[in-house]
């Protein structure tokens, strides 16, 4: 299951600090942030995150990952 401090801990930014429009790249993430990322999505959801999904995820995408796969305590 995914959780949402796990995304934070590889990210290493609050979700709710992101703007719906703004790309990981443009809040600092470098490629291998966004990789790790992928790759806990993929191992923990039945998602495929191609490489350009990569380069595109934003706050917006990222909050309604998180609404639809999030471990609900």
């Amino acid at each position: 299951m995914i959780s949402k401090t796990e995304i934070e801990k590889i990210i290493q930014f609050k979700i709710k600090d992101i703007k719906d429009d703004e790309t990981l790249l443009q809040i600092g993430l470098d490629s291998i942030k966004l990789v790790e990322l992928a790759g806990y999505i993929e191992n923990n959801t039945d998602l495929v995150i191609y490489e350009d999904l990569i380069y595109e995820m934003n706050g917006k995408w990222i909050r309604e990952f998180l609404s639809k796969y999030e471990k609900k305590n």
